[in-house]
């Protein structure tokens, strides 16, 4: 017989709430690896999975994570995943 694993109520909610934030990033990065979402860099300008054509950082340790091609920023540091206008998507 199978047992399921009985949490309080505040465990129970913080779970939930890493699962969806979970299923979340795994729909934001299929979105970004086939090229229908974007990741801002903190410098302003587009990096990491984001395409070709709107990265604007250059390919190091992985793509769109090394020195932007557009203003003085050493590596990409992400905070959100964004639009192509570089609205961050909430």
């Amino acid at each position: 017989m199978n047992k399921e694993t009985k949490f309080d109520k505040e465990t129970q909610i913080a779970f939930n709430d890493i699962k969806e934030k979970n299923k979340m990033i795994e729909t934001w990065t299929k979105q970004a690896e086939e090229g229908k979402v974007f990741e801002m860099c903190s410098c302003g300008h587009f990096g990491g999975m984001s395409r070709d054509s709107h990265n604007a950082h250059e390919p190091n340790i992985q793509a769109g994570h090394g020195k932007c091609k557009l203003c003085k920023c050493d590596w990409f540091t992400w905070v959100g995943f964004c639009n192509a206008e570089g609205k961050i998507e909430k």
